[in-house]
């Protein structure tokens, strides 16, 4: 108990989940394509083909976006001259 006062979200973040924080991604995803596509569509006709589509294209950039950052990060800033 005395620990989680100290707890300061920003500089120590929470390790419960580990590795598999990434694995909520793809709730997170369907959430937000549920309700955007639940406030934006005139008709719910093809509702959960639209979801499943903005889903899929929410976590495919957050790939590509890491994958991209990857290579910036280790790749290109340590071939970069140090001078």
């Amino acid at each position: 108990m005395i620990s989680i006062l100290a707890w300061i979200p920003f500089i120590e973040p929470m390790e419960s989940l580990g590795g598999w924080w990434i694995a909520l991604l793809i709730p997170l995803s369907l959430g937000i394509s549920m309700i955007y596509k639940a406030m934006r569509m005139e008709q719910l006709k093809g509702y959960a083909a639209a979801v499943a589509t903005m889903t899929a294209q929410l976590v495919l950039s957050m790939l590509l976006l890491a994958i991209a950052l990857f290579i910036v990060v280790q790749i290109l800033i340590p071939s970069l001259p140090a001078e």
